[in-house]
């Protein structure tokens, strides 16, 4: 995932610093790690896909934490996903035949009842 990221980011800003740095990521196996380290990378790339949000006029991405401040793996769930969603949005906003990834396609489906719904969810 986070290789498409930065691919992305880096044909998609006009930031050179911020290409640059997209294209340098070098990854790293993360072991031993905790949920604070994860939130870290989490956070870092929130931080680049609200730079590509502001230059093309969008709200930035909400960033979730607790009132007590403790990081558990919940906390880095749910920030990835606003962080994915908002990466989304850039792409399906701007070029609506790109596609997100198929959590983000628009099925249209024809001649469907509710019970084909419940049929397929057995």
């Amino acid at each position: 995932m986070i290789a498409k990221f930065t691919k992305f980011i880096a044909e998609n800003t006009e930031a050179p610093t911020l290409r640059k740095a997209a294209l340098d990521v070098v990854l790293i196996p993360a072991t031993g790690k905790k949920p604070s380290d994860a939130v870290k990378m989490v956070y870092a790339a929130r931080k680049q896909v609200n730079i590509l949000r502001k230059q093309r006029g969008l709200k930035p991405v909400k960033r979730y934490s607790r009132e007590d401040g403790m990081v558990t793996p919940a906390i880095v769930f749910i920030n990835t996903g606003f962080v994915l969603d908002g990466l989304a949005e850039i792409a399906t906003k701007f070029d609506s035949k790109k596609s997100a990834g198929d959590l983000y396609d628009v099925k249209i489906y024809k001649n469907k009842t509710p019970s084909d719904v419940y049929a397929s969810a057995d």
